[in-house]
C-alpha cells in the first residue's frame, strides 16, 4: 500500500522501448536531468495532502481517456514474490476471491480520528493510507454539509468477525438465493480499505440510502472519488458485484483509480477486468490524479505456477504497485506532466 521509489540501478527497457531508453539515459548523463529532477522532486501518488472540498476536479468521460504517453518514464524491473498479488489497495475480494487476515499495518481509527465523525466502536481499524484519506474526506463532508457528521459503523474485519456475521445472516438471502453476507475470507471489509457509514444529522442516525440523505448521497457521488473512495456495491451493478446495493459501503482504491471508475461508470470488478487490456509492452492507460497530473497505469500478469515475477517500475519516480488478488499486479506511476485530454481509445 506504500509508495515506492526505484533506485534505477537495474535499468532495463522492454524490447519496444530499448532504443528510447538508451537515448534517455545518454541525455540524463549529458544534461544532468537526473539531478534536476531530484532537486525539483517528483510528486508522489496520493502522498501530497488530500485536496480540500473546494478543489475543482475534472473527471474524464470514458471517451476522453488517453493512451500511452511516449517516453515519459524510464522503467527498471523489480523481482517480486508472486504471492504479493494478494496485497494492495486494488485487491478484489468478493464471493469468488478470498483474502487472508491482515497481519501488519492496521491502525485503530480512534487513535487518529478527528471531531468531524464518530465511531460506533473505538476498536475499529483501517490500514493507514485509507484512514488518512478517510479523515480528509470526513472533514470535507462535515464542512460542506452544514455540520452533519459521519458515523463509522464498520471497518476492518477478521475471518472470525466475518464468520459470526455470516452465521447470523443465514436466514437473509438475495433474490437469487445467496446469503446477503459474505463467507469468512470473502468480505470486502477484510481488505482493511473499507468503511460502512451512516449520517448523524439533527440528532438522528440516518441511512445514506434514505430520502432524508439525498443531499449527502449526492455529495459522495461528486466527491468521494477525489479522496480515493468508491461506492463498493452500486445499485445498478448488483449482478456484477454479487452483492445487494449498500449505500454506505465505501472502499478505498486511490484517487487515480476512483476518478477513472467514476468517469467511466465502472464498479471494481469491471475496472480490474478492463485493466488487463493495458500492459507495459502494449498500451498503457493514462489517467489523471486528484491534482490533475497524468499517471500511467498498466497490468502485469502472473502465471499460476510462478514463484516470482519481474515487475516494470519507474526508475526515477515514485510509484505504487498493487496486486489484484487474482492474476497479477497493477502499477500506477505519475509521469510528472499535467494530464491532457487526448483522443478517444
Amino acid at each position: 500500500m506504500a509508495d515506492y521509489r526505484s533506485t534505477g540501478k537495474e535499468l532495463r527497457k522492454s524490447p519496444k522501448g530499448m532504443i528510447a531508453g538508451l537515448i534517455a539515459l545518454t541525455l540524463l548523463g549529458i544534461s544532468g536531468y537526473g539531478v534536476y529532477r531530484t532537486a525539483m522532486g517528483m510528486r508522489a501518488l496520493d502522498a501530497l495532502p488530500v485536496p480540500g472540498s473546494d478543489t475543482e476536479i475534472s473527471v474524464p468521460e470514458i471517451s476522453e481517456i488517453g493512451t500511452e504517453p511516449e517516453n515519459k518514464i524510464i522503467y527498471s524491473y523489480e523481482t517480486t514474490d508472486a504471492s504479493e498479488i494478494k496485497n494492495g489497495r486494488l485487491i478484489l475480494v468478493n464471493r469468488d476471491y478470498a483474502t487472508d487476515d491482515i497481519k501488519d499495518g492496521l491502525v485503530t481509527m480512534f487513535e487518529k480520528k478527528t471531531d468531524s465523525y464518530g465511531l460506533k466502536d473505538t476498536s475499529l481499524k483501517l490500514l493507514e493510507e485509507p484512514l488518512t484519506a478517510f479523515n480528509a474526506m470526513a472533514e470535507a463532508f462535515h464542512t460542506d454539509n452544514n455540520g452533519a457528521k459521519l458515523l463509522v459503523t464498520g471497518a476492518y474485519r477478521t475471518k472470525e468477525d466475518q464468520r459470526k456475521i455470516y452465521s447470523s445472516s443465514l436466514s437473509s438471502k438475495t433474490a437469487d438465493g445467496k446469503v446477503t453476507a459474505a463467507m469468512a475470507g470473502f468480505s470486502d471489509y477484510e481488505t482493511g480499505c473499507s468503511v460502512s457509514l451512516t449520517v448523524m444529522k439533527d440528532g438522528q442516525y440516518l441511512d445514506l440510502g434514505g430520502d432524508d440523505c439525498e443531499n449527502e448521497r449526492r455529495w459522495f457521488s461528486a466527491k468521494a472519488a477525489e479522496y480515493g473512495f468508491i461506492l463498493r456495491y452500486p445499485e445498478d451493478k448488483t449482478e456484477i458485484t454479487g452483492f445487494p446495493y449498500e449505500s454506505g459501503h465505501f472502499r478505498y482504491v486511490g484517487a487515480v483509480h476512483a476518478l477513472y471508475m467514476q468517469g467511466a461508470g465502472l464498479c471494481l470488478e469491471e475496472y480490474l477486468t478492463k485493466l488487463r487490456d493495458y500492459t507495459y509492452d502494449g498500451t498503457r492507460l493514462t489517467a489523471p490524479d486528484a491534482k490533475g497530473m497524468a499517471c500511467e497505469v498498466f497490468f502485469v500478469p502472473v502465471q499460476p505456477d510462478a514463484a516470482s515475477v519481474e515487475v516494470p517500475v519507474p526508475a526515477d519516480s515514485v510509484y505504487q504497485r498493487s496486486g489484484n488478488n487474482v492474476d497479477g499486479f497493477i502499477v500506477t506511476a505519475e509521469t510528472g506532466e499535467p494530464y491532457e485530454t487526448s483522443s478517444a481509445e
